[in-house]
This record gives C-alpha cells, sequence and structure tokens, in this order.
C-alpha cells in the first residue's frame, strides 16, 4: 500500500486511535514511528515474569467518555476493564482519602486550618466566576490562591497540580479540575460541572484493563481493517513538507507525498519538523516540559498497601514531595532524599 490518504506521526495511543478511526471511515492509512514498537507508553511488557506497565494507572470515564464512544463506534475487540477501586493519599505513615470536595478539604489536616478557611473562599468564588462568563482554561490555580496562604499548602497544591494535570500550579488552569463526566454539549460553559468541587464523592467510573494496559493496543490493533492501515517501525520523521499547505513528510528511510497529516508526537518538537510556523506560537511550543516519572514495585515482601486502588505518596518534610504514580517536578526533591520509601536521585 504506498497510496495514502492519511499519514500518522507516531504510534501512541492517540495515533493509534486515529488511525482506527480513519480507516474504518474509509480512509488508507500510513503510521510512522521513530521507535521499534507501537504504543508509547501504553504498553505493558515483562521483567523477571512480572508484567509491568508504563503510561497511565487507570482510564477515566469509562461510562460515557471518548473512549467508551470510540469503543463503541470502531473497536472490534473490546477490551475488558477492572475497577479501579479508591484514591488516597499518604502523608508520611498516615494514609487519607483523596480530596475530591469541599468537606475532604476542610478535613485535610495536612493543611493549617486557616490555609483551608482561605481556601474555601477560593472555591466558592469559582461560581462566580463562571456567571461572569470568565473563561477558566484560562486562570490558573496560582491565579485564585490567597496571598497569604502557607508555604506547606502552596507546596501541596503544586504537588496536586503535578498530579492532576502535569505541571505546576501556574500553569494549571481551573478548567482541568472541574471536570465534565458526561461530556454533554451545554449551551453555558461549565453548567452542571461544579458539583465535583462540591459534592462529588470522589471518581466512580474508572478502570483497569484486564491484562495490563497493552490489552488496549492489542484492541486496537485486532480492530485494525485489512489492507487500510500499514505501520512503519524504526521510522523517525525528520520533516513535514508544507508551503501554502502539506504535501508530505520525509524521514531517514523515504519520503511520502500525502496532503493530510495527524502529528501526535511531542508538541514541543513540532517547531524542528515543520519550517515557518508562527514565531510567538513556537515560544509557546519550546516552553512545554516533559515530566518523566517511573515506578516500579518488584516481589515485595511485606504488603505495604492495605487499601484497593492507588496511593499517591506525599513526604511532609520541605521540599521533599514525590508522585510515585504520575508526575513530579525534581526540583522539589533534594539529591539523594529518601522520600516516601524511595531513593531520589536527580542528575
Amino acid at each position: 500500500m504506498r497510496d495514502y490518504d492519511v499519514i500518522v506521526i507516531g504510534a501512541g495511543i492517540s495515533g493509534l486511535l486515529s488511525a482506527l478511526t480513519l480507516s474504518k471511515e474509509g480512509k488508507r492509512v500510513l503510521i510512522l514511528e521513530k521507535e521499534g514498537y507501537v504504543g508509547a507508553v501504553c504498553r505493558s511488557y515483562e521483567v523477571n515474569g512480572y508484567r509491568v506497565d508504563t503510561g497511565p494507572h487507570a482510564i477515566t470515564r469509562l461510562e460515557s467518555g471518548p473512549l467508551r464512544e470510540l469503543m463503541k463506534k470502531y473497536f472490534d475487540v473490546v477490551p475488558k476493564f477492572i475497577p479501579f477501586g479508591t484514591y488516597y493519599v499518604r502523608v508520611d505513615n498516615r494514609v487519607k482519602a483523596f480530596l475530591w470536595n469541599i468537606k475532604d478539604w476542610l478535613m485535610f489536616d495536612l493543611i493549617p486550618m486557616k490555609d483551608r478557611l482561605l481556601l474555601m473562599k477560593s472555591l466558592f468564588d469559582t461560581p462566580y466566576m463562571l456567571n461572569t462568563g470568565k473563561d477558566l482554561s484560562t486562570v490558573s490555580i496560582n491565579d485564585i490562591l490567597p496571598c497569604d496562604v502557607s508555604i506547606t499548602t502552596r507546596r501541596f497544591l503544586d504537588w496536586l497540580s503535578y498530579f492532576m494535570v502535569g505541571t505546576s500550579m501556574e500553569n494549571a488552569p481551573i478548567s482541568r479540575f472541574i471536570d465534565n463526566k458526561d461530556h454533554r454539549p451545554s449551551s453555558i460553559h461549565y453548567v452542571g460541572r461544579l458539583y465535583n468541587p462540591l459534592i462529588t464523592e470522589g471518581a466512580r467510573d474508572q478502570g483497569y484493563p484486564k491484562g495490563g494496559l497493552q490489552s488496549i493496543v492489542d484492541s486496537i490493533m485486532n480492530s485494525f481493517p485489512k489492507n487500510m492501515i500499514e505501520i512503519k517501525t524504526n521510522e523517525e520523521v525528520l520533516k513535514i513538507q508544507c508551503n501554502e499547505r502539506i504535501y508530505g513528510v520525509v524521514t531517514r528511510e523515504d519520503s511520502y507525498d500525502c496532503n493530510t497529516i495527524i502529528y501526535s508526537g511531542f508538541a514541543s518538537n513540532l517547531p524542528n519538523l515543520i519550517d515557518n510556523l508562527p514565531r510567538e506560537y513556537v515560544k509557546n511550543l519550546k516552553s512545554i516540559r516533559k515530566v518523566n516519572s517511573l515506578t516500579i514495585w518488584l516481589g515485595l515482601t511485606k504488603r505495604i498497601f492495605k487499601n484497593h486502588g492507588s496511593e499517591m505518596w506525599i513526604n511532609s518534610e520541605p521540599y521533599a514531595w514525590v508522585v510515585p504514580t504520575s508526575n513530579y517536578d525534581p526540583r522539589l526533591v533534594p539529591k539523594g532524599k529518601t522520600v516516601g520509601g524511595f531513593r531520589v536521585h536527580i542528575t
């Protein structure tokens, strides 16, 4: 297959889903992947007989979210999910339920009582901003944070922002914390979403794919229609060719003509592939930081986790915070510091 309707750059979960949906709609698709495998950070592999995942530790919005809609419409093989369980926060040796609502915030004694009361005011200011038409995607957690809260609270909120959004509280928009569970459009932006910070009891529609994250990738691959998709691994894209329009890509191995390209790689790398992008756009893309984390538990000799679900580990000492199930900011962790049972080495 050489005559392609669409070229997808990147064989991660987004690229594979894009190729699946397009091919099911009758398009011939070429997927180009620089690594020797597909799935990117959403896959599983074996280490000494243990199944290890890279990527997300839970799949959200399984009841009516985007993935559920894609599975209904395009998957021939649908992965099975088991209930994920509850989120917990481990502070030193204390384990507390995750902060889902205002009541939880008021009872969370890691944060000083004075700060909790100040935060309540900020939370209740959010409906006012909504009513005045404020776009909450442009308002960060730091923007609404009272200036006189303690450093302990600031560190915790920064940690929470990294865990929930993958970036600092200066860059984490409020809109990412006021989530829409049903994904239904509304004539008034964010209407119906405020119940999450007010009364929700936690994420009820999350699951873990049975057999590991690899089962999702396998389901997508097994749902590809015959003779509609070609995958080339170990083929890194060097340049996306365009003038007024896209007309092809150049790789280390070959070149391919196509006027429709879907790029699913790192956004910060896009200026290296396309010439003459707007200067301000390039500046914004280059400012994106890649945050990596890795946690592997192999052959535990004692039962550390006593609850079914996920624990986010925090150390209450200054600047010693770690999120082993997600992203964290290595600048906040001193070199060689023991954090939550981990020895953290930063180079």
